[in-house]
């Protein structure tokens, strides 16, 4: 007989997608007093590829 391991109930995985969400927009958020308070139109990345620097896109 096989035993596997159970599923974890649905609950939790809710739980744990409404946790992940609400870092990212705490996240969010904190960024976006930063560039209010300082005056930033967005925060730039280099492309390590190229050396170019970009905006970073919300997704990142």
């Amino acid at each position: 007989m096989l035993l596997s391991k159970p599923e974890p109930a649905p609950q939790f995985s809710l739980f744990r997608r409404f946790v992940s969400d609400a870092r990212k927009l705490a996240e969010k958020s904190r960024r976006a007093e930063k560039e209010r308070q300082t005056g930033e139109i967005g925060t730039l990345v280099k492309d390590p590829a190229t050396g170019e620097y970009r905006l970073k896109s919300e997704g990142e």
